[in-house]
This record gives C-alpha cells, sequence and structure tokens, in this order.
C-alpha cells in the first residue's frame, strides 16, 4: 500500500479568496430589455462584495447584447487588460453577463482568463472558478451550457410569439410605417392622423403630376415635414409610394435569419439574412385601414414600372417651371419665341388669368433678371447663417437636453419591449388574461407620462440647437455645387425645387421691378 504524506500534492489547489487582490469589476445588460437604472444596481452589488473581500477594483460598464464580441468594446478593453496581467480575477453579478451563447466569442474570453491565469468570481449565488482547475472548469462549463439551453428556449419562445403576432397581422417589426402608428393594445397600426394626411396629400399631388419631384417640392412649399422633421425628397416619396402596406396589406415573410450574422460562420451565431423569392411573402389584405385604394396604388406602380408612360401631360420643363408668381399670387408662365431654341427668356402671365381683369397690362419678365436674383439671395442667406454659427451655442446645454432625450427613448424602447412580453406570456399561458391586461395598463400609463416628457425635450433641444441651420447651411453648399455645370432645364427645375419655394415678382413700372426669392 503506498502512503500519501501530503494529500494537498496529489489534488488540484482550490481557488481560494486569499489568492485574489487586484480585480475587474464588469457589468454588462442587454441594450433592448434592460437599462441604465438595472445596470446601477449591479454594480452597486459588485461593488458591496469587492469591499467585503477587500479588493481594489477598476470598473468596465456597457449596455449591450451579450452575442458578437465585435460589439463589445468595454470587453475588448477587459481582455487586453488581462493580457497586461493587471487582474487576479473578473467580477459578474452572473457567469451569463460574460456571454450569452456559445462558440468562438466565448472562448476567446476564456482562452484569455486561462492563459493569465484569471479566475472568475460570480456575485450571486458567490463562487469562484478557476479555469486552470479541472474540476471548477467543468462545473463552469456545465453552468454554461445549462445557461445556454435557457438561451435558446427563450430566443425560441420569442421568435415563436412574434410568428404568431405576424400571423394575427400584428406588427412587431419595429417603427410603422410614416401614416401610421401602433395600437398600444391590440399592436394593429392605426392611422396617425396627421401623418396620414400628408401620405394622402403625396399620393393624390403623384396622381395628378407623376413626378416625384414635383410631389417632393410642393409638400415642402406647404410646409409637410417627414417624421424626423426633415424636409421631403423624390428618393423618400417614391419609397413611401411603392409601399403596398398603404392599401391596408400587411406583408410579412420577405426574408430570414439576421443581418448580424452576414460575416459569421460560427454555428451559435445563426444564419445571415436573405431575401426570400415573393412566392414565399406572406401577405394579409384588408389588415389595417387603408390610405390608399387598390386602384390608386395599381396606376402609381404602373407609372414607377414604366416611367415613359404617356399620363397626358406633354408640358415641356424648364429651369423656373412652375415656381413663379406675381404679387397677387397668379402663375407665371414661360414664353418662347420662334427663334428661341433652347429656353424661353421671358415670363408672361399664365393664359388663364388673361381678359379677367380689365385694363391690365403685364409687362413680360426677363429670366435672366430671376436667375440673378435667386443667386443674390443665395449669398444673401449663406451669410446669414454663417454669422449665426459665429454666437454662442450653448454646447453643454445642448449635450445635457440630447443625453435626457437618449434616455427617454432608451427607457420607452425598454418598456415597449417589456408590453410585448407580457402579450408573449399570455400566448405562452405565463398568466391570464386578466393579469396581463393589468400589467399591460401598468407599463402604458409609464410609456404616456415618459412621450409627453420626450415631447417637451425635443421643443427644448429645437430651440437651443444649431442642427437646422447647420442643415440648411449644407443644403445651400450642394444647391451651388450642383447648379455650377448644369445646363439641363429640366434637372435645374428639379435642383430648384429642392430649396426654393417660389420666386415672388411684383411689377410697379417697367423700370421697377421687385424678386423676392422664398426659401424651403
Amino acid at each position: 500500500m503506498i502512503a500519501i504524506n501530503n494529500p494537498s500534492e496529489y489534488y488540484e489547489e482550490v481557488a481560494q479568496e486569499e489568492e485574489i487582490e487586484r480585480v475587474a469589476i464588469y457589468a454588462r445588460k442587454s441594450r433592448a430589455h434592460e437599462g441604465e437604472k438595472d445596470l446601477q444596481n449591479h454594480l452597486v452589488r459588485l461593488k458591496a462584495r469587492c469591499e467585503l473581500n477587500e479588493w481594489n477594483y477598476t470598473i468596465y460598464k456597457e449596455i449591450v447584447s451579450g452575442g458578437n464580441l465585435d460589439d463589445r468594446i468595454e470587453m475588448q478593453r477587459l481582455l487586453d487588460d488581462c493580457r497586461k496581467d493587471l487582474y487576479d480575477a473578473v467580477v459578474v453579478v452572473d457567469i451569463d453577463r460574460l456571454s450569452r451563447g456559445k462558440g468562438k466569442d466565448l472562448d476567446t474570453i476564456l482562452g484569455v482568463f486561462k492563459r493569465y491565469n484569471v479566475k472568475i468570481v460570480q456575485e450571486s449565488p458567490y463562487d469562484v472558478y478557476d479555469l486552470n482547475n479541472s474540476n471548477q472548469a467543468q462545473m463552469l462549463e456545465m453552468k454554461m451550457f445549462f445557461g445556454n439551453m435557457e438561451l435558446m428556449q427563450i430566443k425560441k419562445r420569442h421568435k415563436e410569439g412574434k410568428r404568431l403576432a405576424r400571423f394575427m397581422g400584428k406588427w412587431v417589426d419595429g417603427a410603422p410605417p410614416y401614416g401610421y402608428k401602433i395600437d398600444r393594445k391590440t399592436k394593429f397600426l392605426i392611422p396617425d392622423e396627421t401623418e396620414a394626411e400628408v401620405m394622402i396629400k403625396m399620393k393624390d399631388y403623384f396622381l395628378t403630376y407623376f413626378n416625384t419631384v414635383e410631389v417632393a417640392w410642393r409638400l415642402n412649399k406647404e410646409g409637410y415635414r417627414t417624421r424626423s422633421g426633415g424636409e421631403w425628397f423624390s428618393s423618400r416619396v417614391a419609397k413611401f409610394l411603392k409601399n403596398e402596406v398603404y392599401t391596408g396589406t400587411y406583408i410579412y415573410n420577405k426574408g430570414k435569419g439576421s443581418w448580424r450574422n452576414k460575416d459569421s460562420e460560427s454555428y451559435s451565431s445563426g444564419i445571415p439574412y436573405s431575401k426570400l423569392d415573393k412566392s414565399q411573402w406572406k401577405k394579409k389584405e384588408n389588415n389595417h385601414p387603408a390610405l390608399f385604394t387598390k386602384e390608386e396604388y395599381q396606376r402609381i406602380m404602373k407609372h414607377f414600372n414604366n416611367p415613359t408612360i404617356n399620363h397626358g401631360h406633354n408640358r415641356k420643363i424648364y429651369a423656373l417651371s412652375g415656381l413663379c408668381v406675381d404679387s397677387q399670387g397668379r402663375s407665371l408662365t414661360l414664353r418662347k419665341s420662334k427663334s428661341e431654341e433652347i429656353s424661353p427668356r421671358h415670363l408672361v402671365l399664365s393664359n388663364m388669368y388673361k381678359g379677367k381683369v380689365e385694363n391690365e397690362e403685364f409687362i413680360p419678365i426677363e429670366t435672366q433678371l430671376v436667375h440673378e436674383s435667386i443667386f443674390a439671395s443665395i449669398e444673401v442667406i449663406k451669410d446669414k447663417i454663417a454669422n449665426m454659427l459665429k454666437e454662442d451655442t450653448r454646447e453643454d446645454e445642448i449635450k445635457f437636453t440630447q443625453n435626457k432625450i437618449d434616455n427617454l427613448k432608451l427607457e420607452i424602447e425598454k418598456i415597449d419591449n417589456a408590453i410585448e412580453k407580457i402579450q408573449e406570456g399570455f400566448i405562452f399561458g405565463l398568466y391570464d388574461a386578466n393579469e396581463g391586461k393589468q400589467l399591460k395598463m401598468k407599463q402604458e400609463e409609464k410609456i404616456e407620462k415618459l412621450e409627453e416628457e420626450l415631447s417637451k425635450e425635443i421643443q427644448s433641444l429645437s430651440k437651443l440647437s444649431n442642427r437646422d441651420s447647420l442643415d440648411r447651411l449644407s443644403r445651400v453648399n450642394r444647391f451651388l455645387e450642383d447648379v455650377k455645370n448644369e445646363n439641363n432645364p429640366e434637372v435645374l427645375n428639379k435642383i430648384y425645387k429642392n430649396i426654393i419655394s417660389e420666386i415672388v415678382i411684383d411689377i410697379r413700372a417697367r423700370d421697377e421691378i421687385d424678386i423676392t426669392v422664398n426659401f424651403l
């Protein structure tokens, strides 16, 4: 029989707190479902553990999904510091804070900890893992295996919940299309009164002019703005008009996979996003209130599919077409003589007004004067904006207000996701209809208060910020660059309409003409 004088020489050493002096606190919360408040609660617990054990600590914190190491800046910084032998251990609330899942990223994290002898301390339930101790490494792997199984089950339930919601016609695909909002109780699309009015005008203008530049110009001229407060451009008008959602049709199952997996070949990452053939798309017609009729949508798509089709508009487009009015708001048209081969040189009163006012004579205006007035006005505007930007911008106050807006949006997104999970909980039988209703009502009350606060902060920011001035200066510079070498009258008309609302020509006498350029 072999005698063992010192058993500790045979068994691997068990990691002890006494071996740990310098630690890194790592706190992570998922962006989609959790926020800054929860992160601070975790930090309180982690700091309390370190102070109890008399450990010196450095904090690494981030609000980001645990799925992709490339997106986790603080974790990358922590791993770099571990490679410099700065720490004896990393302290986390739970092991799954290091990584939810498996594969290359988790292997990299654990590989660095093992190579540089960095232990893992779990705050609750309290445990210390030494990856160079085979027994502890095995226990850790088992714990992470079950954690990954739990994650896969959560993802499966979430996916099934969304699939069922789409089948029922509910909108679970992020922000609703322009013109609609989401009914918080039913999750169906309903018209947003203000935006729906714009969409209907957009459709009506297009079915009149069949020109997206003309539509964008008219919307801007009337003061209508996009959801973000920006101006309309022809490309955005075209994109919206082509969307079948405005006929009351909900289209889903357009693709599979995720954009986040586009560069990954890891099994645990899932499949990259790919579009499905239109034959595989799923449609629910008459799913929500329509803003376009089916016939109107077909006319719109007929034009986009064949833009050369004749809609009965044979009018020649010149640089100033549709832009000029007299002092009474009456349209001015361009008159071209037989000797003028390219563009007409004079503006005259539209035929629709001729003969309606007795003894009235409208003096033709040279178009060259109008073009010169446009560029003179542009220079005045440019100088005015530049002077405004030189003034005090109150940067600290702007940053503080912008930060409040970002936090409020994050909190609203968090509660929206919570409401979605309540709906999923009801679907999967975690609680009955009455319990689900009560939970949703509480969350919806919170959202109403937050949205009211958000609206006030956005108004405050608009009063403080130079954003509008910077945007206008950018558009002025782009205008000057676009017109520099452009000779095509129709293209020039599009460029003018991106920045000019109308040009008012007031004729007091043959030698007294006042030209005012009104910008969008």
